[in-house]
């Protein structure tokens, strides 16, 4: 049995609990269980579907053994992302402060539906205070990536975090299951152009170089001198051909962005160089092709030939040096690209969208190198 303080909020006609727990006090009595394919011949099962395999693979990230884990046909919560549950342990791992401001979500109900017990909870207001039984089995409705994160972290951590969680009393298959589902399929995953935008307000190690980059992408969109001029969706919508999300991921995949460590040593540097890298690289590619730069249809404008550029931008800076000592030779590239292939911009516009496209057009540019 475990006291609890607890805030008792009431919706309509019934109510739900707040309160907090330890991340090792859910660790050990929070109970995982996944749903099961309807797939009654086992031998046909993908490996993805084997419980056992899942599990063993779920289980080596983590730091016990003891963690509750079982399938059924009419659980619903979907596999977790193994991947993502190493994530967050590192991230709590490197982490101070804040980490999970909002709160999991539990069914709380009896082990033993055959116990004389009535609830696996009793309210004692006079106390201020809840009680949870021993024998109350706890399951995750929402928040199971979190939890399984904690406990893939370093042990020593787990007494020094507390959970807000909400409870939903005796909450059965079918409430748990629209809660799920009111809660998942409701969500908007929030625009990755417009996250990006907020880093500059981070002044925390860690978010610097994408905080920076905001700050570089912003230049170019809003100086009209810039060749990306009024070009960037910084919010990911609205006026421009490019957004910003796609920008900075394609400046930390291609060039390495995010682990410069001017970043960090001297951000004033960091945005200096990668502004003018930028600047004079698409001023160039503006130069050579007019038309096409001019013609907000056209491939170079786009997802595929901005991608394109900048996934070629390192080959460039190894074969020839860095832009500004060797401006000529970057000049002298394009218009070889140009008379190899005049119609590239076209066919960027014929090839559909997406990585595959654009790297259709980066080996066009890149065997003219």
């Amino acid at each position: 049995m475990i006291k609890l303080p607890y805030i008792k909020i009431e919706q309509l006609d019934d109510y739900i609990i707040s309160t907090s727990m330890s991340a090792r006090y859910l660790i050990e009595h929070v109970h995982f269980e996944y749903r099961s394919p309807y797939i009654s011949n086992k031998s046909l099962a993908d490996d993805t579907w084997n419980l056992e395999k899942y599990k063993k693979r779920l289980l080596n990230q983590l730091e016990s053994e003891n963690v509750s884990i079982n399938s059924s046909p009419n659980s619903i919560q979907r596999r977790t992302d193994i991947k993502r549950i190493s994530e967050i342990g590192n991230f709590i791992n490197k982490s101070s402060g804040i980490l999970f401001p909002t709160p999991i979500v539990l069914a709380v109900n009896l082990r033993n539906i055959n116990t004389e017990k009535k609830s696996p909870y009793k309210l004692l207001p006079e106390e201020k205070c809840m009680e949870i039984e021993s024998d109350a089995i706890l399951t995750v409705i929402d928040g199971q990536h979190r939890l399984l994160g904690i406990e893939a972290s370093n042990p020593d951590r787990w007494d020094k975090i507390n959970l807000p969680v909400i409870i939903i009393p005796n909450a059965d298959i079918s409430v748990s299951t629209k809660i799920f589902i009111d809660i998942n399929s409701n969500q908007r995953k929030v625009n990755k152009s417009t996250v990006y935008d907020l880093f500059p307000n981070i002044k925390l190690s860690g978010y610097n170089a994408i905080g920076l980059l905001s700050q570089v992408i912003h230049l170019l969109n809003e100086r009209d001198t810039s060749p990306l001029y009024s070009r960037i969706k910084t919010l990911g919508t609205g006026v421009g051909s490019i957004s910003q999300g796609f920008l900075i991921d394609y400046l930390n995949g291609c060039l390495g962005a995010e682990n410069d460590p001017r970043a960090s040593d001297n951000p004033e540097a960091f945005v200096a160089y990668y502004y003018q890298l930028l600047f004079q690289y698409f001023k160039i590619v503006k130069n050579i092709f007019p038309t096409d730069w001019q013609n907000e249809k056209s491939s170079i404008c786009k997802t595929n030939g901005i991608g394109a550029l900048i996934k070629l931008l390192p080959l460039l800076i190894n074969s020839y040096g860095q832009i500004h000592d060797a401006e000529y030779s970057y000049s002298d590239f394009f218009i070889r690209v140009k008379n190899q292939h005049p119609d590239i911009w076209v066919h960027g516009n014929e090839i559909g969208t997406g990585y595959k496209a654009q790297n259709e057009l980066f080996q066009m540019l890149q065997a003219v190198l």
